[in-house]
C-alpha cells in the first residue's frame, strides 16, 4: 500500500492531466494530499520501527546537504526579486524532499516491486496518452486543454527513458519472466520513438552507447549453447511477439504513421539546425534565448554571481511577471536564483549521491543517473523533478547495492 501511495504521489502530475481531460475536479490537490499522507506514514513507520537514519550515516549526510540547500533557498527569499512566486516555489520544492526521504526512511522499501509497478504505470500512461492524442488534435487543438494534456508527451518520454534504462542495464531481471521484460522494453522503446521527445531519445541513445561500450572488454563466447532455450525463443516467443507487433501496426497504421512523421520532423529540426546553424524549432529557440539571458545576468556583477537574484526570480527578471518561468537547465536555474553558493551546495548533494562510497548497483545503475542528469540540463524546473529525487534515493538504498553471491 505504501508503494502504491508513493507512485500516486510521484505521478500526481500525470493523474492531474487525466482528470483535467475528463473535466473532473478534485476538492483537494492530489500532490499535496498524497504528500501529506506520505509524511504521516513516515512518522508512523518511524514510531513502529525506529528512525532508519540512525544506522545509515550516508543517507543522513545526503539528507543534511539537501536540507542545507533548502535553508539557503529560504534565505534567498529575503533579498530576492520575487515577492510572490518565490515563496510558492519554495513550498513546491518540499515535494522533492518528500520524494527523496520516503524510500530512505520507511522500513524495508520494496525496490523491485516499485520498479515493476513504475514500468506498468508508464506503459499504461503512454497507451492512454496516444488514445486521447488524436482526439486532442482533431477537436481541441489550440485550446488550453490541448496544451495542458499534450505536454504529457515530454514527461512520459523522460520517465519512459528512465525505466527503459533500468530494464536494460539492471544486473537482475526486473520481471521474473523474460517475456515480460522483453515486452516492457519493446513497448517502452516504441512509445518513446512515437513521442518525438528529442532530448530523452538522444539521452537514452547516449546512455545505452556507453553501457554497451563498457561491455565490450568483458564479452566472451560461451562454450555451452542451450539449444532448448534457443528453440523456445525462435519457435514460440519471437513469432508471437512479431505477430502482435504486425497486427498492431496494421490496425493502427494511420495513427502510428502520423506520430512517426511528427517524431522524424522534430528530430530533423535539431539535426538540420546544427548543420546549418539556423532555426531548430520554436521551443529550442526560446530556450536558447532564456539560457543566454541567464548566463548574461549571472555574470553581470559579483554579488549576483555569488548569491543570485533570489529563489523564483527568473520569471520576473526575464519577462517582468512574477510567475513560473525557468531557463530549462536546472543547474543554470539554481545559479541564477541562488548564486554560486546555492549551486555549490546542490552540486555537493549530487556528487555525494552519484559518487559517495562508490559500489556496484543491482537495479538502478549509474547510467540511469547520467540520463537523469542530462535531462536536468535540458528540461524541467527544479520543482518539477519529484521522480528524479525518488531515483536519487533509490540509487543509494541498501537494496540497490550489488552483492556478488558467487
Amino acid at each position: 500500500m505504501a508503494i502504491i501511495l508513493y507512485l500516486i504521489y510521484l505521478f500526481s502530475g500525470i493523474l492531474k492531466a487525466v482528470l483535467i481531460f475528463y473535466d473532473y475536479k478534485l476538492p483537494i490537490d492530489i500532490t499535496l494530499f498524497t504528500g501529506f499522507l506520505l509524511l504521516l506514514y513516515i512518522v508512523y513507520n518511524s514510531f513502529v520501527n525506529g528512525v532508519k537514519l540512525k544506522i545509515q550515516t550516508n543517507i543522513a549526510t545526503a539528507s543534511l546537504i539537501l536540507f542545507l540547500f533548502f535553508i539557503w533557498m529560504l534565505i534567498s527569499l529575503i533579498y530576492g526579486a520575487s515577492t510572490n512566486y518565490g515563496y510558492f516555489k519554495a513550498v513546491l520544492f518540499l515535494t522533492n524532499i518528500i520524494a527523496f526521504l520516503f524510500p530512505l526512511l520507511i522500513n524495508k522499501f520494496d525496490l523491485l516491486r516499485f520498479l515493476r509497478l513504475f514500468s506498468v504505470f508508464i506503459i499504461l500512461s503512454f497507451v492512454w496518452f496516444y488514445y486521447v492524442y488524436f482526439i486532442l488534435i482533431k477537436n481541441l487543438k489550440g485550446t488550453e486543454l490541448y496544451y495542458q494534456v499534450a505536454g504529457l508527451s515530454l514527461t512520459l518520454a523522460i520517465y519512459g527513458g528512465i525505466i527503459l534504462l533500468v530494464l536494460i542495464t539492471s544486473r537482475k531481471r526486473i520481471f521474473d519472466k523474460t517475456f515480460y521484460n522483453i515486452s516492457a522494453i519493446s513497448l517502452t522503446v516504441f512509445f518513446l520513438i512515437l513521442s518525438g521527445a528529442r532530448g530523452p531519445i538522444f539521452f537514452v541513445i547516449i546512455s545505452l552507447f556507453l553501457f554497451y561500450m563498457s561491455k565490450i572488454p568483458r564479452i566472451s563466447i560461451s562454450r555451452k549453447i542451450n539449444i532448448n532455450r534457443i528453440l523456445k525463443y525462435v519457435l514460440f516467443i519471437l513469432p508471437f511477439f512479431l505477430s502482435v507487433i504486425f497486427v498492431g501496426i496494421y490496425k493502427y497504421y494511420d495513427k502510428i504513421s502520423v506520430l512517426l512523421e511528427r517524431s522524424i520532423y522534430r528530430i530533423s529540426l535539431i539535426v538540420n539546425g546544427i548543420e546549418s546553424g539556423k532555426d531548430m524549432g520554436d521551443s529550442v529557440n526560446v530556450r536558447i534565448n532564456q539560457i543566454e539571458f541567464a548566463v548574461k545576468s549571472i555574470f553581470d556583477n559579483f554579488k549576483n554571481f555569488l548569491i543570485g537574484y533570489g529563489f523564483g526570480s527568473f520569471g520576473i527578471m526575464y519577462s517582468g511577471e512574477d510567475g513560473r518561468l525557468y531557463p530549462h537547465n536546472i543547474l543554470l536555474e539554481i545559479w541564477f536564483e541562488l548564486g554560486f553558493l546555492g549551486l555549490f551546495i546542490f552540486s555537493a548533494f549530487l556528487i555525494y549521491i552519484f559518487f559517495g562510497k562508490i559500489k556496484q548497483r543491482t537495479y538502478i545503475s549509474g547510467l540511469v543517473l547520467l540520463y537523469i542528469f542530462l535531462n536536468m540540463l535540458k528540461s524541467n524546473s527544479i520543482v518539477d523533478i519529484r521522480v528524479f529525487f525518488a531515483f536519487f534515493a533509490l540509487f543509494i538504498i541498501n537494496f540497490n547495492i550489488y552483492i556478488n553471491e558467487t
